[in-house]
C-alpha cells in the first residue's frame, strides 16, 4: 500500500485538531530519508510502512479527542471501541517504527532518533503524531491561517507595513489561496486543464526567496500572528 501524500480534507480537520502554534520539529529528517528510499527499495518499503501507521495512529487519537471534546464525562461503548482501536493501531505503528530502525541499522545507516528503550509508548506515540503533523504542516499551516471558507484575509492591510521578502511572501499566499478558492474541478478534470500561470508565478517567487513552500507560507503565518 502506497504512503499518501495527499489527505482528505476531512483527515486535515482530524490532524488539525492535534496541531499547535509552537509545533515542534519533525523528529526525523523526512526529506533526507525520503531521498535515501528513492536509491533503496528496502528502506522504501519499511519508511512508507512507518509513515502509513504513523498517519493512521495519528488519525485514530484525533478522532479520540474529538469524541471526548464532543461527549466529555462518558464513557459509553463508542468511546471504548475508538479507544480499543486506538490502542491496537498503537502497536501496529511501534512495530512499524522498530522496523524502519532496524532496516537502517542492516544498511549501516545511523539512528539517532530512536532516543527511547523498550515499550516506551507514549515516545513512539510522541513520534508518529509529530512525524505526521511535519509531513502535513504546508496543509495544516495554510488551512490555520487562511481559514479561506470563513475568513477573508485582508491582503492590502498586511502590505501596508510589508516590504522585501515579507511583500514577496504575501504575494505567494494570495495567489495560493486564489488557486485553492477556485480549485473545485476534480482531479482528472485539473489534468486536462491547461497550466496555469499562476503556479509559474509561484514557482518564480520560490526561487526568488529561495525557500521551499513550507517555510513561505511558515513565515506567512509568523507575520500574521505578529499582525493580528
Amino acid at each position: 500500500m502506497e504512503t499518501p501524500t495527499k489527505i482528505s480534507a476531512e483527515e486535515l480537520e482530524l490532524l488539525e485538531r492535534l496541531f499547535r502554534d509552537n509545533l515542534r520539529e519533525s523528529p526525523i529528517n523526512l526529506e533526507e530519508y525520503s531521498h535515501l528510499a528513492e536509491q533503496d527499495e528496502d528502506i522504501k518499503l519499511a519508511f512508507e510502512e512507518m509513515l502509513r501507521y504513523c498517519l493512521e495512529y495519528t488519525e485514530d487519537v484525533a478522532e479520540m479527542e474529538k469524541y471526548t471534546r464532543e461527549h466529555a464525562g462518558s464513557f459509553d461503548e463508542e468511546r471504548d471501541e475508538l479507544d480499543q482501536k486506538r490502542s491496537r493501531k498503537h502497536d501496529a505503528t511501534i512495530v512499524a517504527i522498530n522496523a524502519f530502525a532496524r532496516t537502517l541499522t542492516k544498511k549501516q545507516i545511523e539512528v539517532n532518533w530512536l532516543k527511547w528503550r523498550g515499550q516506551d509508548r507514549g515516545s513512539y506515540g510522541n513520534f508518529a503524531i509529530l512525524t505526521t503533523l511535519n509531513r502535513f504542516k504546508t496543509e495544516i499551516i495554510l488551512k490555520k491561517v487562511i481559514e479561506r471558507h470563513d475568513v477573508s484575509i485582508d491582503f492590502e492591510k498586511l502590505r501596508q507595513n510589508a516590504e522585501g521578502a515579507e511583500l514577496l511572501v504575501i504575494k505567494y499566499v494570495e495567489t495560493l489561496t486564489e488557486i485553492l478558492r477556485e480549485d473545485t474541478l476534480s482531479e482528472d478534470e485539473l489534468d486536462e486543464q491547461k497550466p496555469d500561470r499562476r503556479l509559474s508565478e509561484l514557482e518564480s517567487i520560490r526561487e526568488d526567496l529561495g525557500a521551499p513552500e513550507e517555510k513561505i507560507l511558515g513565515a506567512f503565518h509568523q507575520m500574521y500572528l505578529r499582525r493580528y
